[in-house]
């Protein structure tokens, strides 16, 4: 690895201030991501006695495609060897750019190829990768691109990340308990409820007492974040604070992994409108915010289309 930074005000945020600063980007650019960027590459290349052409695939940040295409450039990078920066389909995450374009990279690397990666952030960080043991994802990240929804609206954008101005103040007080957190930190974090020893039956939430033995006490935890469902009812709820009402509610049981019947959960759809919905419909699980009570993001699970079932009927983004 290498770095590379000068002292330069290149975007920034006051205490209290709403929305992020920024310079003039014509100077940021140049005297501030691409001469760090350069710097700290080529320090690289000398400590490791590499060239670009050495790398396998190239992932760089970039605040803009034209400053990322000049980049490029002045580094020998081909086009095939840069990982597809998806601009016109994620835009810049910001801090996330550069790992998301190393994940998707990894995940068509083969043993032995070595993978380049440069993060850039007031200074830049270069990092050599050799990959010793080949992807074993079930689906790329770049797949899940494929049923992502466009904003159609600029007032849902500011609705969604609360950044409209009302009348009144939010409400403002301390939001769910410390201890109920820490009590449900397994259901909420992990999906995690549970299955009888006495008759194999799941349930979720958390209990005592079997719901179909009444056996007590007599459980093994199971966690089913990672596993899938299907859309058995559902509703949709007008009333709901949503940015794009209205929202989507389920009732959704899962897949067992032995094909058996699951517990039913109470879930909200996401990534889908009110015409995405109905009766039968396969799903998986996000973690997503659920609510912002106590002025701070609260997290549990939603359901979304399963990818597979979106591919199969040719839904497109």
């Amino acid at each position: 690895s290498a770095s590379s930074a000068n002292e330069m005000m290149d975007v920034w945020r006051r205490q209290g201030d709403k929305y992020i600063h920024k310079w003039e980007d014509r100077f940021i650019n140049l005297h501030g991501y691409h001469d760090n960027a350069v710097d700290a590459i080529n320090r690289l290349f000398a400590d490791t006695k590499t060239t670009a052409k050495d790398f396998h695939k190239v992932c760089l940040y970039g605040p803009d495609a034209r400053s990322l295409v000049g980049l490029s450039k002045a580094l020998g990078v081909s086009n095939q060897q840069l990982q597809a920066p998806l601009f016109g389909q994620l835009g810049n995450t910001g801090t996330a750019f550069a790992p998301m374009l190393l994940v998707m990279a990894l995940e068509q690397a083969r043993e032995s190829e070595s993978v380049l990666l440069m993060s850039y952030g007031d200074g830049a960080d270069a990092l050599a990768f050799t990959v010793h043991t080949e992807s074993q994802a079930k689906r790329s990240s770049h797949s899940y691109l494929q049923r992502r929804r466009t904003v159609d609206h600029y007032d849902k954008f500011l609705s969604a990340n609360n950044i409209l101005e009302s009348e009144y103040a939010d409400p403002d007080h301390q939001g769910i308990s410390a201890t109920v957190q820490y009590r449900n930190r397994d259901e909420n974090l992990s999906l995690q409820g549970q299955q009888c020893t006495s008759c194999g039956t799941h349930q979720f939430p958390k209990g005592r007492v079997c719901v179909r033995c009444t056996s007590k006490d007599q459980w093994l935890d199971v966690d089913y974040a990672n596993t899938s469902g299907r859309v058995l009812t559902y509703t949709l709820d007008a009333f709901y604070p949503a940015p794009e009402p209205p929202t989507v509610v389920t009732i959704v049981e899962i897949n067992n992994d032995d094909g058996s019947p699951g517990p039913r959960l109470h879930l909200q759809f996401a990534d889908g409108e009110a015409q995405d919905i109905k009766i039968g419909l396969d799903v998986e699980f996000v973690f997503r915010v659920i609510h912002e009570v106590g002025q701070r993001p609260n997290y549990f699970w939603k359901c979304v289309e399963s990818l597979d079932a979106h591919q199969d009927s040719g839904a497109t983004a």
